[in-house]
C-alpha cells in the first residue's frame, strides 16, 4: 500500500504480458487498465528497441530470474516520450522459480529534459568564440571555457597564478582593487 502511493507499479507474466498496473503507472503513461491488461510490455518501447536482440535478452534475463534496473526511455499513450528510473524484479514462487515480474518506477522525464538542456548549454559555452567564466556564490572560479583559457594563456605572465591553477581561485586575482569588482557584483 505504501509503495503504491508513491511509485508507479506494474506486474507482468514472465513473457512480458501485462497483468496489472497501479494508478500511478496508468497516469504516468496515460492509459487505462483495460487498455493495457493482456498486452505486451513492448507497447511502451519504440519500434527499433522492440525488435532488437537487447530487448529480447532483457525479457529472457527477467524470465531467468535476473532483475534489471536503470533509467529507461518509454513511450506513453499517443507517442509521448517519458523517462523512468525503474527496477524490474522477478517474483519467485514457493519453490524459488521465477513466477512473474514486477516493476517499480519513478517518472524522471523532467530531470532528463533538464540534463539534456544543460548539455546543450554546456556545448554552447564550450564552443563559444567569446570568453566565458563562471563563479560560485563565493566568487571562486568554477568554469573557464576554452576561449577563456586561450585568451588567459596569452596573458599568463601578468597573472598571479597560472591558467591551469585558476579553477577554485577567487576572481580577486583579476583586479588590483578586488573590492571594486565585488561592489559591482554584490547586486
Amino acid at each position: 500500500s505504501a509503495i503504491n502511493t508513491i511509485q508507479a507499479v506494474i506486474e507482468f507474466e514472465l513473457d512480458g504480458t501485462i497483468v496489472h498496473a497501479n494508478d500511478n503507472f496508468l497516469q504516468a503513461l496515460g492509459y487505462s487498465l483495460e487498455e493495457i491488461t493482456g498486452r505486451h510490455h513492448s507497447l511502451f518501447v519504440d519500434a527499433g528497441y522492440r525488435e532488437s536482440p537487447e530487448y529480447r535478452q532483457f525479457w529472457r534475463d527477467l524470465a531467468d530470474g535476473r532483475a534489471q534496473h536503470g533509467e529507461f526511455k518509454r513511450i506513453a499513450k499517443g507517442g509521448r516520450e517519458i523517462w523512468i528510473a525503474a527496477i524490474y524484479s522477478p517474483i519467485r514462487d514457493a519453490s524459488g522459480r521465477p513466477a512473474k515480474v514486477i516493476k517499480f518506477a519513478s517518472d524522471i522525464t523532467a530531470r532528463k529534459q533538464a540534463e539534456a538542456e544543460m548539455g546543450r548549454v554546456m556545448s554552447m559555452m564550450e564552443n563559444a568564440p567569446i570568453n566565458i567564466m563562471m563563479t560560485d556564490r563565493d566568487l571562486k572560479l568554477r568554469y573557464l571555457n576554452p576561449a577563456s583559457v586561450r585568451t588567459l594563456k596569452t596573458l599568463q605572465q601578468f597573472l598571479p597564478v597560472s591558467v591551469d591553477q585558476m579553477l577554485g581561485q577567487s576572481i580577486d586575482i583579476f583586479h588590483k582593487h578586488p573590492e571594486h569588482q565585488r561592489r559591482m557584483l554584490a547586486d
